[in-house]
């Protein structure tokens, strides 16, 4: 199972779903509709688990910069949302 090591140096265990949660959260911040965020989740989530697969350990900010660079792609609200979030952390 690939562990994902978080900005503070915590690691813990990559959660597809807990992923998909974030996904989804900027996909509602973003205006999609159900479909459209059904659509994306999935298609995003799909490429991070290819993207981890086969790895021990994996940086969160690298897989954030992965998610990025996918959603300024196909669907760029959605990635303003993602950004929007974090700077209100």
């Amino acid at each position: 199972m690939t562990q994902v090591k978080k900005n503070g140096g915590t690691v813990e265990s990559f959660d597809l779903a807990k992923l998909k949660i974030s996904i989804k959260s900027a996909c509602d911040d973003a205006g999609l509709t159900l479909s459209e965020t059904e659509k994306l989740v999935k298609e995003v989530s799909a490429l991070v688990e290819d993207f981890v697969k086969g790895k021990e350990i994996v940086n969160s900010k690298d897989i954030r910069n992965f998610i990025l660079k996918r959603t300024d792609i196909v669907c760029k609200p959605v990635s303003g949302a993602w950004r929007k979030f974090e700077k209100r952390k």
